[in-house]
């Protein structure tokens, strides 16, 4: 711990006597990297940079197909990535070191330990990244989804781990809040950050209708910076595309999240009924749809 930044005052550092100029030039050839601190230094003699903790595509602690691949990336520009697979932390110049330079692929349960370096070679914190691997499910596994063009989707989403492999999809149950919510859990975004939508106003809720399941996906991709606000017409897009659009509220958030979500692509069919219950069936086509924005 170094409460002071003086490079020439003597610290008591794992029973050394070391300046703090001392301390960072040991660490730098103990790890090949800088300790990843901003120090507060009047004399002007230490000038490092902090660089951003490395972030990966897929959560840690999702449950992924065989195959699938965990992409690595730092916030800072110019940074570079290293990792380990072995649980231990990365240390550049080791034979259990890698540099990143393109996605990893998963095949059995794994443990990422990542840190990137900026380009004055300070280190960030380390990140982990741990997955178990399951076998590809063949969505023709599920045995009630015949009529319904969604084998690609629900294949789409087991590797993903967006959905848990079963036997049954059931298409037609109705989709609850709690249901949805997962989906959100599991792809990777965060629903806190959905904006002028009060959650707790559905989160009760078993089985959500039309209205409800567009405002809360449309308010969620849009506070994850998935899709843009709309700003088109949204009257004349309904118009254009749904064949029930006089039944849309008159609410102009209704009516634009509904254009939104038309606009992307996200639902399994136009032909619905706005306050009818929304069957699993749009789930996913939905977050199928919304994996591939994300990419």
């Amino acid at each position: 711990s170094f409460p002071i930044y003086d490079p020439n005052y003597i610290y008591q550092f794992g029973g050394l006597g070391l300046t703090y100029a001392q301390y960072i030039a040991l660490f730098y050839n103990i790890f090949g990297y800088y300790p990843n601190i901003i120090p507060i230094n009047p004399y002007g003699q230490i000038n490092y940079l902090q660089c951003a903790v490395p972030t990966a595509n897929i959560a840690t602690g999702s449950t992924v197909a065989k195959g699938s691949t965990i992409e690595l990336s730092c916030a800072t520009p110019n940074a570079t990535i290293y990792y380990t697979l072995n649980g231990m932390e990365p240390r550049v110049g080791t034979n259990y070191t890698f540099k990143y330079t393109g996605p990893i692929t998963i095949e059995n349960d794994i443990t990422i330990l990542a840190r990137a370096i900026n380009a004055y070679n300070v280190c960030s914190a380390s990140a982990t990244f741990a997955y178990k691997a399951v076998n590809p499910v063949d969505p023709s596994m599920f045995t009630d989804i015949a009529g319904y063009d969604i084998a690609a989707e629900l294949g789409a989403l087991v590797k993903a781990g967006v959905i848990k492999d079963s036997k049954y999809f059931r298409p037609d149950a109705p989709i609850s809040y709690d249901d949805l919510a997962e989906c959100f859990e599991n792809i990777g975004l965060d629903m806190s950050k959905a904006t002028f939508i009060d959650l707790d106003d559905y989160s009760d809720l078993k089985k959500l209708n039309f209205n409800e399941y567009a405002m809360i996906v449309y308010r969620v991709l849009l506070g994850n910076d998935v899709i843009q606000a709309y700003t088109g017409s949204s009257s004349l897009r309904l118009k254009l595309q749904m064949k029930n659009y006089k039944d849309v509220p008159a609410s102009a958030a209704v009516k634009n999240a509904y254009a939104s979500l038309l606009t992307n692509d996200l639902f399994y069919a136009k032909d619905f009924k706005p306050g009818d219950t929304i069957p699993r069936v749009y789930l996913a086509k939905t977050f199928a749809r919304i994996l591939e924005l994300m990419k």
